[in-house]
């Protein structure tokens, strides 16, 4: 297996040269940080002011855990989707496909081709910008290596990148209740699409993640 690492802009990708689904595909293993074994003791003005701290940073940990474990990026129309599974602690995975029955070899691929890319990661802890919006950092990246081709039940497969979360660096999280007047109509348009508005309402009814880079908009179920 071929692994290709690269850094940029404080994001960490890591490609796995992989076969899947022929094979299932062998996950590629984390990223592991060392930790120091022991923490220095706060002084006692330091615990003085973490006790008058305001809740908001315990609202920044417990974030992850009140947002829903599920988020899609998708148009709406055609036979694609990307789907990010959130952990509590701000790590995920997620699930990329696209299928066109239409591009086939009668021979080695009769049911068409599919592009997919399967991916893990994690997020920084959340900043608060405002009430309903809050900014977190892509903080690693892993998925495999775009463009290898696998053949199994009468399709091709394609390795892809994870459309949606593509160049992503901050990514800005929008909680239920956010005024849609004040967000990327690029983003809206992605929000719009896919959950099938036939008005626009004044603020959203679920989650969103917005890749600030690319202005993609992922939606949870509404609250």
């Amino acid at each position: 297996m071929l692994i290709v690492c690269l850094l940029a802009a404080g994001t960490a990708a890591v490609f796995a040269l992989t076969d899947w689904p022929a094979d299932e595909a062998e996950k590629a293993q984390p990223t592991v940080t060392q930790q120091p074994t022991t923490l220095p003791q706060p002084t006692a003005a330091e615990r003085l002011a973490e006790t008058e701290r305001p809740d908001e940073t315990n609202a920044a940990e417990n974030l992850f855990a009140q947002m829903p474990e599920y988020f899609c990026f998708s148009s709406g129309a055609g036979g694609w989707s990307t789907e990010l599974n959130l952990s509590e602690d701000g790590t995920f995975t997620g699930f990329y496909h696209d299928a066109d029955m239409g591009d086939g070899d009668p021979e080695k691929c009769p049911n068409g081709t599919v592009h997919f890319c399967q991916f893990s990661g994690s997020f920084t802890e959340p900043v608060k910008i405002d009430d309903y919006t809050w900014s977190v950092h892509v903080q690693s990246l892993e998925y495999a290596e775009e463009g290898t081709e696998s053949y199994g039940d009468g399709r091709r497969y394609i390795t892809s990148i994870p459309y949606g979360l593509e160049h992503a660096d901050e990514v800005l999280i929008y909680l239920p209740g956010h005024p849609t007047a004040d967000i990327p109509e690029e983003v809206l348009f992605w929000l719009t699409s896919a959950t099938y508005w036939a008005d626009r309402p004044e603020t959203l009814p679920f989650y969103a993640l917005n890749n600030v880079s690319e202005q993609m908009g992922f939606f949870s179920e509404a609250e």
